[in-house]
């Protein structure tokens, strides 16, 4: 009979773990999103001949960090981004960027608010998966570029590379910075 006893115990016992092992997943799975995670990287450009030199281009999800010392002027040809692929996360939905024209002499920066639902709706006409799907050629890594401009103007791009070194882009917006005060000690 105490052997009954324990074993009906034990019994309800790994039930209530399993029910709770079973809840824990689905609540974890139903947060995590997998379908909405992506694989994305970011980066700063100059307009053709306009002089900058970027101190934060942050897309939010992402947390890399470019480089500061790099002075940009060349367009599309140089590209100031991080070479690491962000993988398994949501597409942004802000960027902070903050940078200095040299022409002008000016410090520009804010933060800005990015239409997600455009990002997500491009992104699957250009043909990207979730990361979940994805078999991590470079071909299924989007790129966020923000394209700094004269008199504190930028535009935010969404560039995919496929196979055959063409590239597909689409800009998300243009925005304007506010002039700011700093200097490169501050950030």
């Amino acid at each position: 009979m105490k052997e009954e006893v324990m074993y009906n115990r034990t019994n309800k016992l790994l039930t209530l773990i399993l029910i709770i092992t079973v809840i824990a997943n689905v609540i974890q799975c139903y947060n995590y999103k997998p379908n909405e995670r992506f694989d994305w990287t970011g980066g700063v450009i100059s307009s053709k001949g306009n002089i900058v030199q970027v101190a934060a281009c942050d897309f939010k999800g992402n947390d890399y960090h470019i480089n500061k010392d790099k002075i940009l002027d060349n367009s599309w040809n140089e590209i100031n981004g991080c070479e690491e692929y962000m993988k398994n996360v949501f597409f942004p939905d802000s960027l902070s960027i903050k940078w200095f024209s040299y022409k002008e002499q000016k410090f520009y920066g804010g933060d800005f608010v990015l239409p997600i639902e455009m990002i997500r709706t491009k992104a699957v006409q250009m043909g990207m998966l979730p990361s979940v799907k994805n078999d991590y050629d470079s071909d299924k890594i989007l790129h966020f570029i923000a394209e700094v401009q004269p008199n504190g103007k930028f535009a935010v791009w969404m560039q995919k590379f496929d196979k055959n070194d063409k590239d597909t882009k689409f800009k998300i917006g243009t925005y304007q910075a506010k002039e700011i005060k700093a200097t490169w000690h501050t950030r």
